[in-house]
């Protein structure tokens, strides 16, 4: 037998050595482990994050810019009409969230003044919280 071949054969009677010793307390981690996972999964139930593509724009109160004798240069479409939203759910309602949950807008109605304005674009989901918008 040459040098290679009694290296492996070490290696592998080491790596058995290795595993056999404290088996039960290897073993016990594992199940704690486990069980740990297990419980943060259906007991505490971390929320998770889930990313709508092209979710429609609304222009709310846009009567209000005419009544203070102001309006918008362009059409209102062209600016911007879809958004990306980030909803954020408990794992058990998230498959839930949909496209029609989800309500995207611009509240025309905080303009006061004339000159290029820039305005939050807010959003609501009947399902879980908003937690990013593009």
């Amino acid at each position: 037998m040459d040098k290679f071949s009694k290296g492996i054969k070490n290696f592998f009677k080491g790596f058995w050595h290795l595993l056999s010793n404290n088996l039960g307390l290897k073993i016990a981690s594992v199940l704690f482990a486990i069980i740990l996972w297990g419980f943060v999964m259906t007991e505490i139930n971390p929320p998770r994050e889930k990313d709508f593509n092209d979710i429609d724009l609304r222009f709310e109160n846009i009567n209000s810019l005419s009544e203070k004798e102001l309006t918008v240069k362009g059409s209102l479409d062209e600016i911007l009409n879809k958004v990306e939203i980030t909803i954020e759910a408990n794992p058990d309602y998230l498959y839930l969230v949909t496209e029609e949950n989800i309500k995207a807008y611009v509240d025309l109605s905080v303009i006061n003044k004339p000159g290029e304005q820039t305005v939050a674009i807010k959003a609501t989901s009947s399902i879980g919280t908003v937690v990013g918008i593009k």
